[in-house]
């Protein structure tokens, strides 16, 4: 079986890899096999190749820490699907907007990330997996390392903002900043101009 095998654990974790990707999956099958195919070289044949859906790549540390958090209280072994029943009833205020789709996504994002890790157990009929902590949970508590999450750009409202969506931002505010000012520089010349022209006409008059 797949659990009793370490190199079948990890070839299914590429697996849910190639299925998470929003990159264009002929060039993902074309590596695997040791060849090299651009993106351009799809052509759209792909799904993700052919959508037209803008993606933001959204930073989730914050929800990733309530999951370890969840992990943290407790002295038992929980499934998958236990630690988002747990996460469910005693998330924040500013998890709540996720859907129950998301939070299932962030975990499975998680394990794929080597933040959570499957623990298997033998069952007397079948082994139960349940989940851990994984190599890179310690640098997330500590916000050493971040966690990204390539999301449709229209799901962006379920999300909190981020310190990394504000300097995004303020990015795009600082390169709308000089066309405002040519704008106004230019208002006040040609103000300017109308008053010089107003000073000749009266002097004209006398």
């Amino acid at each position: 079986m797949t659990c009793q095998d370490s190199s079948g654990t990890a070839k299914s974790y590429e697996i849910l890899g190639y299925a998470l990707s929003t990159g264009c999956r002929r060039a993902a099958l074309a590596e695997h096999f040791g060849e090299s195919v651009g993106a351009a070289q799809c052509n759209k044949m792909c799904d993700n190749c052919k959508s037209d859906v803008p993606i933001d790549k959204k930073d989730i540390t914050f929800y990733v820490q309530e999951v370890l958090n969840v992990l943290d209280r407790k002295d038992k072994d929980l499934t998958f699907a236990m630690i988002i029943s747990e996460w469910k009833s005693k998330r924040s205020e500013k998890t709540k907007k996720l859907s129950l789709a998301y939070l299932e996504k962030i975990i499975v994002h998680c394990l794929h990330e080597n933040v959570l890790k499957e623990k298997f157990k033998a069952g007397m009929f079948k082994p139960f997996s349940y989940c851990e902590e994984g190599m890179y949970a310690r640098a997330v508590k500590n916000g050493t390392r971040k966690v990204y999450l390539n999301i449709p750009q229209s799901h962006s409202a379920q999300f909190i903002a981020t310190s990394t969506d504000q300097q995004v931002l303020a990015i795009k505010s600082e390169k709308k900043a000089p066309t405002h000012s040519v704008l106004t520089k230019s208002k006040a010349k040609s103000t300017t101009t109308k008053k010089r022209k107003a000073i000749v006409f009266d002097s004209d008059s006398d």
